[in-house]
């Protein structure tokens, strides 16, 4: 008895012909060569940039995520965030330029504070600022979480 097999043959990736056998030609890089159809052109393909796309919850995310990275990197964090998202993610750029800024405001306030402990009127402040070093990037952590965009108050505008 003869098996019959209904094996169908792959085109070959490496040929430069097509499935039907007609040979591809590129139309906006013809050589001399294909003039008189004796060579094949390459298609030139120009690199793209890539562009990264993000859903609106990934951006909340990451907006999250930058308030959230005072606690383990208080300049770095935020920095890393604004330097990678600036030119994607608005959002981002957004909330990782307020979270920079209240780190860098909270280094001068600390330094003014700290001037004034002097006369002690600065050891109360010192107490207050770092009670609001902890509480306002976990508030604005949530806002930013549910969508909305949160300004730190008494923050220096530097970036």
């Amino acid at each position: 008895m003869a098996e019959h097999s209904n094996h169908i043959e792959a085109p070959d990736p490496y040929s430069a012909s097509g499935p039907n056998g007609e040979h591809f030609r590129s139309q906006s890089h013809q050589t001399e060569a294909d003039d008189h159809g004796v060579g094949i052109s390459p298609t030139i393909i120009e690199p793209q940039p890539h562009r990264l796309q993000a859903s609106a919850s990934d951006d909340r995310l990451w907006a999250t995520i930058a308030h959230l990275s005072v606690f383990l990197a208080p300049i770095l964090g935020p920095l890393a965030l604004f330097l990678i998202f600036k030119d994607t993610h608005p959002r981002v750029d957004k909330a990782s330029r307020a979270a920079l800024n209240f780190e860098i405001s909270l280094i001068l306030w600390g330094i003014a504070f700290a001037l004034l402990a002097i006369v002690l009127i600065g050891i109360p402040l010192l107490i207050a600022l770092g009670v609001i070093s902890i509480v306002l990037p976990i508030v604005a952590a949530f806002r930013t979480n549910r969508g909305e965009d949160y300004t730190y108050p008494l923050s220096l505008k530097v970036f």
